[in-house]
């Protein structure tokens, strides 16, 4: 089974490099194409992720040529107007390069879902999967496009961890030697609230100094990510030193989260999917609560879960387990679903096969938008 990977930042990569892996399951190759936006991934990220040859170029290259007819899946994880318009393009080419077979074409989210899910989805409505993190997810997704009047047939449960990582989320009688917190760039966003989140790591780094502490940040100095972080936390640390001593166990390291973890045994953050990749790998989670809970701060969707807690009680050691009902809602809940995922793609792959003839495209969003379609008319080109 051949499969092309397309995306463009750093998450987007991850996630649909993880997609394609997962589906082929050993038995076939993994082209990567990475598509250049202002916040493309690094040539140093894409290589931890990707390790392997692949091509930085825009999609519509590959699409309008006909090379993605050559692919037997196509997982493209990119923004929401570049998939719209990814979906029209393959459905032009195929009109007029009239291929005998096409790619099944996957989609989803680089990472969990904490609200906007119409506005994130209905541009991606036109693959064949669309593919949701958790049933917490699929229900919210599936709700409102339904009652938006759209088709959710596409939609396709495809839990990244499973019920055999939920014992291993579950587990808190490791020792601590290693704790990571896991930055994000726009949350917090001002410079008030990093600052004080950067002081609590130091107390927490002085009140453990048996303990490292790992500030995990998402780029070196001069890497681009979509958002840019605009009070880095290496600033922040440089500025507190003027005045106080930074504690030796205190680091930063821009190294692979997967790395990180196998060496991390407490990760802290506001509301990172790393929390989730943690769980997974058995490591314990705190969510940070100290700026409150609110949907600006991604933390809601951790309400239940018994994870919520203060740089107060973590200066106590007080850690818990995740609650299995959370975890059953948010990726941990279900039996092998890459596996169903595989036989439908192998069925539909083999129907054409038979067949001789491609099957047909979903429903397309994009296709019947008025705007989408004036956005891409010499109409607009004029304006510009």
């Amino acid at each position: 089974m051949r499969a092309l990977v397309v995306a463009s930042t750093d998450s987007q990569l991850k996630r649909a490099y993880a997609i394609a892996r997962s589906i082929i399951d050993g038995v076939g190759s993994i082209d990567v194409v990475v598509h250049p936006t202002r916040s493309t991934a690094s040539q140093r990220v894409v290589d931890s992720i990707a390790g392997q040859e692949w091509q930085k170029k825009p999609f519509h290259a590959i699409v309008r040529d006909g090379c993605i007819f050559n692919f037997d899946i196509v997982v493209v994880l990119l923004l929401g107007k570049e998939m719209a318009e990814f979906n029209i393009e393959i459905r032009e080419s195929f009109t007029r390069l009239s291929p005998q077979r096409r790619p099944i074409v996957i989609s989803g989210f680089p990472g969990t879902l904490y609200g906007e899910y119409i506005e994130h989805s209905l541009p991606r409505l036109g693959v064949d999967y669309l593919l949701t993190t958790s049933t917490r997810e699929l229900k919210a997704i599936r709700s409102g496009l339904e009652a938006a009047g759209y088709d959710s047939s596409s939609l396709f449960l495809y839990e990244q961890f499973g019920p055999e990582n939920s014992t291993r989320a579950t587990s808190c009688d490791t020792v601590v030697d290693v704790v990571t917190f896991a930055v994000q760039n726009v949350v917090p966003l001002d410079r008030e609230r990093r600052l004080y989140t950067a002081v609590r790591l130091l107390e927490y780094a002085e009140h453990f100094p048996d303990r490292q502490v790992v500030v995990k940040v998402r780029q070196t100095p001069g890497e681009k990510t979509r958002h840019a972080d605009r009070f880095p936390f290496p600033t922040l640390f440089a500025d507190i030193a003027r005045s106080r001593k930074i504690p030796p166990n205190l680091v930063v390291s821009a190294d692979p989260m997967d790395d990180i973890l196998t060496a991390t045994q407490l990760l802290l953050t506001y509301s990172s999917t790393a929390a989730f990749e943690a769980l997974a790998h058995g490591v314990k989670v705190a969510i940070i609560s100290d700026l409150g809970i609110a949907e600006g701060l991604g933390n809601h969707i951790f309400i239940g879960s018994g994870l919520l807690k203060s740089f107060d009680s973590l200066l106590s050691d007080e850690i818990c387990s995740p609650s299995l009902d959370w975890l059953r809602d948010n990726g941990f809940g279900n039996a092998d679903t890459g596996c169903d995922l595989r036989w439908q793609i192998e069925d539909l792959l083999e129907e054409q096969r038979i067949s001789g003839r491609a099957i047909d495209f979903p429903y397309c969003y994009a296709e019947g938008s008025t705007f989408f379609a004036w956005s891409r008319s010499p109409e607009y080109e004029r304006q510009l």
